[in-house]
């Protein structure tokens, strides 16, 4: 119990202070924003999902949740006060995947969060944080990482024998897991041309957490990034109050939109917030079951 709560207080035990030399980059949203995004409501889209599981190919969809949030940059988490000293506005992108292999499924989650207002305590390239985690049939994957200023904190817990759990210090650079939000251009601040590599490749294909070379090539609708492993592709939409597309990775998977809509979805859980789901284009969870008539 003692070694599991050293990787869960790893993140918060690690100093956090501020070089004094930082120079704050200009980490505001474009212009008109706030009249999209400032009305409380989150975009939910759903994609048809393709990827690569086990050396098969793995048909499944994916669920895209973008919506603003007060963030507590102190204790680098949402906060329960939309303003103070230690809170700034931050966009929250949850990436949820679902696919099947064989008798059993995967289930996926990744929470990416980035700033939308300049802080001393955020680092320059405005990422925030990215957690991780993966629930299938054979166990449980967690994996977090804090953006301070002056560096990337990783802790994660896995059941597997040969990397049950670690913690790691890196150069201060944004995640891969970030570009499904930088794609969308809601800022003018630049994709860095270093990045740490995803936590979902991480996670799921075993890969070294290490960072990554990138080359940056955008077009009017499509962001392409080349790394040394192959290419993340975004097919942009029209403006970036709307959603992406599609995307491809390095990992051979493959996304196309299906629906989206704006909804306050946290607010939807009772019986008749179901029809919002059903108008999405996915099925309740519960019907899933094959019950004897």
């Amino acid at each position: 119990m003692r070694s599991l709560l050293t990787v869960f207080l790893f993140l918060c035990c690690l100093p956090s202070t501020v070089h004094a030399t930082q120079t704050l980059t200009n980490l505001q949203p474009i212009q008109g924003f706030w009249k999209v995004w400032g009305d409380g409501h989150a975009e939910v889209a759903i994609y048809e999902l393709s990827t690569e599981r086990y050396g098969e190919r793995r048909e499944g969809y994916a669920v895209s949740i973008v919506v603003t949030e007060p963030w507590n940059v102190a204790k680098s988490v949402k906060s329960d006060q939309a303003r103070g000293p230690d809170v700034v506005p931050a966009l929250k992108h949850n990436l949820i995947r679902h696919f099947q292999t064989g008798i059993y499924d995967y289930h996926t989650m990744t929470s990416t969060f980035s700033a939308l207002a300049s802080h001393e305590k955020v680092a320059q390239h405005g990422g925030l944080k990215v957690t991780f985690s993966a629930q299938e049939w054979c166990g449980q994957t967690f994996h977090a990482l804090e953006l301070k200023p002056d560096a990337t904190l990783s802790a994660h817990l896995s059941y597997f024998e040969s990397d049950p759990r670690g913690q790691s210090r890196l150069a201060p650079l944004l995640t891969e897991d970030h570009l499904w939000l930088a794609a969308r251009g809601f800022q003018n601040t630049p994709i860095p041309k270093v990045l740490v590599r995803s936590t979902y490749d991480v996670r799921i294909h075993h890969a070294p957490l290490a960072p990554l070379a990138m080359s940056i090539q955008r077009s009017e609708r499509t962001l392409r990034i080349q790394t040394p492993r192959g290419d993340f592709t975004f097919a942009l939409g029209a403006s970036p109050h709307e959603p992406l597309l599609g995307w491809t990775t390095p990992w051979n998977e493959r996304a196309q939109l299906i629906s989206a809509k704006r909804v306050p979805y946290w607010k939807l859980n009772s019986e008749a917030g179901l029809q919002e789901l059903i108008d999405l284009g996915l099925k309740s969870a519960s019907t899933r079951l094959k019950r004897t008539p």
